[in-house]
């Protein structure tokens, strides 16, 4: 694929150009998803190893044992509250720091993207936040702002119609596919997550638009039907989240299915 900044030819993967620096929304979000992904696996281990290791230890060694691993687990405990005490005065400045750098980057950047909204220009507005605000000092605020939502389900739908287009008119890359597929289930399927933040109504209204033609390029354009894409969303699954990895292990399977007249080259 090319950088859309500066035409340089990048791998789909990278996060962002390494010439110019732009940022690559599918491979950044891919990089994103997977890291969540790790770090969800590895809290569920955390949340269920302690429990299990104290009940193989008692049943195996018996009351003394027992009594031995919950004197060692107060110990570890008092230590570590130890470090969590002091992390948390060391990280107290950090924090503080963090904050500030948040509030003059909502100082100095939000008005302007504000403006952009109102004044229509969609497209110019996700296009600065993704490209500069991103590599700026205090970007963390962006989760903070009340259009962030809205303003990457418009990237989303922008790219899903780009792919959409291709399909038409030129043909599928399976990778293109994927991507376009991996967007709109984890924009349609999921549930919308605000952190806590008051999104507008007119905000929420424009969203699930957007959604519902998102999902027209798998079952208008793809031709899938609604039972297929439950049954792909489903098989990811994994207790109360979905897999990244398997939503798109399951959508590259499901690439034999599509239309040979969809695909780069099927057609005549």
């Amino acid at each position: 694929m090319y950088c859309t900044n500066c035409g340089a030819e990048i791998d789909e993967n990278d996060a962002s150009c390494p010439y110019c620096g732009y940022l690559n929304p599918y491979g950044a979000e891919r990089k994103y998803m997977k890291e969540l992904e790790v770090i969800r696996v590895k809290t569920d281990k955390l949340d269920d190893h302690p429990e299990n290791y104290v009940k193989a230890e008692v049943k195996k060694k018996g009351r003394k044992a027992g009594f031995i691993f919950l004197v060692v687990l107060a110990v570890i405990g008092g230590l570590v509250g130890f470090f969590f005490g002091l992390g948390y005065i060391l990280d107290h400045n950090l924090i503080g720091d963090n904050a500030r750098e948040e509030m003059e980057f909502r100082d100095k950047y939000i008005p302007e993207l504000n403006r952009m909204l109102e004044e229509g220009r969609d497209e110019e507005a996700y296009n600065y936040m993704m490209g500069t605000l991103y590599k700026e000092k205090g970007s963390d605020y962006l989760w903070n702002w009340e259009h962030y939502e809205y303003l990457t389900t418009y990237g989303s739908l922008v790219y899903v119609r780009q792919i959409n287009e291709k399909a038409l008119t030129e043909g599928l890359e399976k990778r293109e596919f994927v991507s376009a597929g991996l967007d709109v289930l984890t924009d349609a399927k999921e549930e919308l997550y605000t952190y806590g933040r008051k999104i507008p109504d007119s905000d929420l209204e424009k969203i699930e638009a957007m959604h519902e033609e998102e999902m027209l390029f798998l079952t208008e354009t793809i031709g899938m039907t609604e039972e297929e894409i439950d049954e792909i969303y489903e098989s990811a699954m994994e207790d109360d989240w979905v897999s990244y990895t398997k939503l798109e292990e399951a959508l590259s399977k499901y690439w034999d299915k599509v239309p040979n007249e969809l695909k780069e080259g099927g057609k005549s």
